[in-house]
């Protein structure tokens, strides 16, 4: 079965060509990326042993404008570079996670515009009960759509 490459979403061709491209001139990128995760999975685990949860930033950026839609591949990369470091991690540890917004930041183009702020929790495999006590504590006491984070009071 072939897929129909022109519905594909602009995000899905990108990937497809990437793993093309890495298949071909890096065959073995693969394993050792598979091995590096294995490593990274026990780093993630040592860090649990010591602490219940970890809670990090989703992204380490507020999130730029999408490109338009008549956008090259390149420029709908170069959108979100650097933005995934702390979520690809984690979907390629396989630890749970939840993110959920917590207040809003500026734009960084445009301050006047504002996007909302998301923390990642980490937990312990199989201990996801954990995770949403610490999220339902969360937004219990805090209204994310109230708490405005980089915005000068004056």
């Amino acid at each position: 079965m072939v897929a129909d490459v022109g519905k594909m979403s602009i995000v899905s061709k990108e990937g497809l060509l990437a793993g093309a491209l890495g298949w071909d001139k890096h065959p073995l990128a693969y394993s050792k990326a598979v091995n590096l995760m294995r490593q990274l999975r026990d780093a993630y685990d040592a860090a649990l042993d010591d602490v219940d949860i970890i809670v990090m930033p989703t992204t380490s950026a507020p999130s730029p404008p999408l490109p338009p839609v008549e956008a090259s591949p390149l420029q709908h990369l170069r959108a979100s570079a650097g933005l995934l470091e702390n979520t690809s991690v984690i979907n390629g540890t396989g630890h749970p996670a939840l993110a959920m917004p917590i207040g809003m930041v500026p734009l960084t183009a445009d301050k006047s515009l504002m996007l909302p702020a998301s923390m990642q929790i980490v937990g312990r495999f199989f201990d996801e009960a954990r995770m949403l006590q610490v999220a339902y504590a969360w937004e219990s006491a805090y209204d994310w759509k109230k708490q405005h984070f980089g915005v000068s009071s004056g």
